[in-house]
């Protein structure tokens, strides 16, 4: 799935606590299943009544593009986003994403549609869980050609923390770079601090996150560094003195440009999210710039 929202990181919500005491950050997430925007925040006690995407492109010839898609969530009695509609400022249905959950409330299958003059795609995601709960394998079909393309599997310690992923591409959609193993490591609190990434399963580390987590600054912090340790990325995630997601920023580095994931928050709830892509041609240094940006909407639902 190559949706903007899934490929922006899934960040841990706090409960809420007495504004003067001091207790440990609740630590990163885990690599999670893809999920629409709705699913990824229907847990909050105020969920969205739907969300506005737009999307503004700056080309290498400087020629530009400006979409928007308002899209209306359709919950569950059990208050689980099992649909999404979207429509463009014409009123004409562009994207259509569904979701299935097993009985414990776990995602098990999401589809993503869209469909506009300006972008096609479509994409499935299946995800499956062991005996509590945990997730153990996802799959995803990524062109929508009924193939799956990448399955990933995840392994548990004894201690009931996430130990390894392994990632392997099923079809030639995606390069090499899809199989990798990545391991996890944690704090005496359980909380995440570090991952190794093996891309080709050749026993060397190509990619390595490092977080690091100032309980009395309330501030979460992660870098990304590669196998000649250059930092490739760095992050920020800030809490309220109610232990609230209060905002998050990463920024990736690469050979051609910068990727920029920007998150708000507003007392517990989710405002908004972006990401900013800016490319560099090398023939010419010449740029080109992606700006998507996805809004909630909150008040009364249908």
């Amino acid at each position: 799935m190559r949706a903007p929202w899934l490929l922006l990181p899934l960040l841990a919500a706090a409960c809420g606590s007495d504004a003067l005491s001091s207790r440990p950050l609740p630590g990163t997430a885990l690599d999670a299943v893809g999920a629409s925007p709705g699913g990824s925040v229907s847990a909050q006690s105020d969920r969205p009544c739907g969300y506005k995407i737009s999307e503004d492109r700056v080309n290498f010839d400087r020629s530009t593009q400006h979409d928007e898609i308002t899209v209306s969530i359709t919950y569950s009695p059990q208050g689980l986003d099992i649909s999404e509609q979207g429509v463009d400022g014409n009123h004409n249905i562009v994207m259509q994403n569904s979701t299935d959950y097993d009985s414990a409330g776990n995602l098990i299958q999401y589809t993503y549609m869209r469909n506009d003059p300006g972008y096609s795609a479509k994409a499935t995601e299946w995800a499956a869980y062991d005996s509590f709960g945990r997730l153990v394998r996802y799959s995803e079909d990524d062109d929508g050609d009924g193939e799956v393309d990448v399955v990933t599997t995840f392994a548990y310690g004894g201690d009931g923390r996430r130990s390894s992923a392994h990632s392997a591409r099923t079809s030639a959609l995606f390069g090499p770079s899809a199989n990798y193993d990545r391991y996890y490591q944690y704090d005496d609190e359980g909380r995440l601090v570090q991952t190794d990434k093996d891309v080709g399963y050749d026993g060397s580390v190509d990619e390595l996150l490092l977080v690091h987590y100032d309980d009395a600054a309330r501030i979460e912090t992660r870098t990304w560094k590669n196998l000649a340790g250059k930092v490739i990325g760095n992050g920020t995630t800030n809490y309220d003195t109610e232990y609230h997601l209060g905002n998050a920023e990463d920024v990736f580095i690469r050979a051609d440009g910068t990727d920029r994931y920007e998150y708000a928050y507003l007392d517990g709830r989710a405002m908004s999210e972006s990401l900013t892509s800016e490319d560099i041609r090398g023939s010419d240094m010449a740029k080109s710039e992606y700006v998507w940006k996805l809004t909630y909407t909150y008040g009364r639902c249908n």
